[in-house]
């Protein structure tokens, strides 16, 4: 009888260990060269959905969700990382164009935790990306150790901008500076005069939807350097892109066409593209 007693109870112990962070357990031990991340909030739950979808028909290695404790409706096949709060200064939601995005994209800081190096590359796409045939292309393609490989910004609208044009600057789209109060407008000329002096503001920079980058570029305070920019320079126009852009800069090299494509072409399909 005691032995019955004690085999249950031993039974009972290991299931509630197995229990445990089980979501952890899903990592592929097996391929942890690579994993896929994306990041949602219950309001783009259905878009994660959508690409998860079209993934799981092309990749079948591990897939990372950030998100917050409170999303319901995650596959099971999914590992998921609770994203850590980012302070953000009420002047960087008055200065974005977009302010009601402000919250979700700047989370998207949490790409640089250290959780992060369980894997030695991340492939990082925005929820809502189409997926079209296999990602073994850009995961066997020779890649540069410390490099982050993401597309120009510019020239997926067919422009010449530069990083400076992330920010608020009286040089560019009138419209967008003229909404600006006298007081913000002082600040943006202040702010822009600061980063010349420590940043190549006319080089070009990245677009943040669809980036495959080396976890040895994560440090243990990256994700702090990340939100230092945020407060030092809080007059972006966007979001996350523009400080991811400022930190990586002289790491970053170019991703390649038919790897990812802002706007889909039937003539030149690339793997993963932003829109149908």
């Amino acid at each position: 009888m005691y032995i019955i007693i004690i085999i249950l109870a031993v039974t009972a112990i290991c299931l509630s260990l197995l229990s445990l962070n089980i979501k952890e357990h899903l990592i592929d031990t097996n391929n942890t060269n690579l994993a896929v991340v994306l990041s949602v909030n219950q309001r783009y739950l259905s878009k994660f959905l959508q690409t998860h979808k079209e993934l799981r028909k092309h990749y079948s290695g591990d897939i990372v969700l950030i998100t917050a404790p409170d999303v319901k409706g995650i596959p099971n096949d999914v590992i998921t990382f609770e994203a850590k709060k980012i302070k953000i200064p009420q002047e960087k939601r008055d200065f974005a164009v977009y302010p009601q995005k402000v919250d979700g994209c700047i989370q998207k800081f949490n790409l640089f935790d250290p959780f992060f190096k369980k894997w030695k590359w991340i492939l990082y796409m925005d929820c809502g990306i189409r997926v079209y045939s296999s990602l073994d292309p850009i995961i066997n393609m020779k890649k540069k150790q410390n490099t982050i490989y993401a597309r120009d910004d510019a020239v997926a609208f067919g422009h010449k901008w530069k990083i400076k044009q992330q920010f608020n600057h009286p040089k560019d789209h009138k419209d967008e500076w003229d909404r600006l109060s006298s007081s913000q407008k002082k600040k943006a000329k202040d702010i822009l005069k600061k980063l010349k002096k420590r940043f190549k503001m006319n080089s070009k920079y990245f677009q943040s939807t669809v980036m495959l980058f080396d976890t040895d570029l994560i440090q243990s305070d990256t994700v702090r350097q990340l939100e230092n920019l945020l407060n030092l320079y809080p007059s972006s126009k966007m979001n996350d892109q523009t400080y991811v852009a400022l930190h990586f800069l002289k790491k970053w090299k170019e991703l390649p066409t038919e790897f990812y494509t802002y706007f889909y072409d039937s003539s030149k399909p690339a793997i993963l593209s932003k829109s149908s």
